[in-house]
């Protein structure tokens, strides 16, 4: 299959007129091309999907949170005594429990599907498998939130809602506080049969604990996860990078146009097949994952 960069360029009456390379890109080119292009769709591509899946429910149970906690504080200016907790609660349970929900699951997700993933793409053996595993299990044997919310996924699957309690305080001239809450008891008694690692996890809480903390340490364990695995394909990253300019370099294509292949092309063809350059998913990855960066991710054998 012969491979000819395509570009489109705007025209001052609003058209466009269609530009093909006169010249296809060699077998070496493209072959170096498919070696790095297939990393983006093969492997980051679903990767982001499902962390952007896990990302967007932790956003927003944020901006739940947040609605609330400002909706308190109106009423904060009302007295005491004419303020009606379940007015404020029963709702929002309902909203927070359904957005945890979404959470835990996808969250659970996420760490199987980027696990197959590594395994699929470099195979077992690999070096970006052993390293994302060791992380996966520093994380997992560091992190009492990370043990307990992915045992709690599979209570809350089947057995009863998250956060089983939601307390507001009230205090005189002081701002409202919300805290998400779990009574340990109802967990331990819900009919579940915890996992070892789970029940060693809930065993360290106190009989009533805010959830929103291993929430947010759980929401770590993703990111650092997703970090190591783009940070070993970064260099192919840049490769692709690298070779998209040099066959845009080469067909004259100017900046900020919208490019493609054409395959097999014939000035004489009255249909176009088309493949997609996905230069637009590397961008939109490289600026989704700068807000990770401050993050470690070095596995310690």
């Amino acid at each position: 299959m012969s491979r000819k960069l395509a570009f489109v360029t705007s025209k001052d009456d609003g058209n466009v007129d269609f530009h093909v390379a006169k010249a296809a890109i060699s077998k070496d080119v493209s072959r170096v091309y498919d070696d790095n292009s297939h990393i983006l769709t093969d492997f980051l591509y679903p990767l982001y999907l499902i962390h952007k899946v896990v990302s967007s429910n932790y956003e927003e149970l944020d901006n739940i949170v947040d609605r609330a906690q400002r909706e308190l504080d109106l009423q904060s200016s009302k007295p005491l005594i004419t303020l009606d907790p379940y007015d404020q609660a029963i709702e929002l349970m309902v909203e927070l429990n359904r957005c945890l929900l979404n959470i835990l699951t996808s969250q659970s997700l996420f760490l199987l599907k980027a696990r197959q993933l590594v395994k699929d793409q470099f195979g077992e053996n690999s070096e970006e498998y052993q390293e994302f595993e060791c992380l996966r299990k520093q994380l997992h044997k560091a992190s009492v939130s990370y043990r307990f919310c992915y045992e709690l996924r599979n209570y809350a699957q089947h057995y009863g809602i998250p956060s089983n309690k939601l307390a507001i305080d009230y205090i005189s001239g002081e701002q409202p506080v919300l805290t998400v809450s779990i009574a340990k008891n109802k967990l331990l008694k819900g009919g579940y049969e915890w996992k070892t690692h789970g029940l060693e996890a809930l065993n360290r809480m106190e009989d009533m604990f805010d959830l929103m903390p291993h929430i947010k340490n759980y929401r770590d364990v993703a990111n650092k996860l997703f970090l190591q695995l783009y940070n070993s394909c970064e260099d192919k990253l840049t490769q692709f990078h690298s070779i998209v300019a040099d066959i845009k370099e080469k067909a004259q294509a100017p900046q900020k146009v919208r490019f493609f292949f054409v395959c097999n092309f014939d000035d004489n063809d009255s249909q176009i097949d088309t493949e997609e350059i996905p230069y637009t998913f590397a961008r939109k990855l490289e600026n989704y994952i700068s807000t990770f960066k401050d993050m470690s991710t070095t596995c310690n054998k």
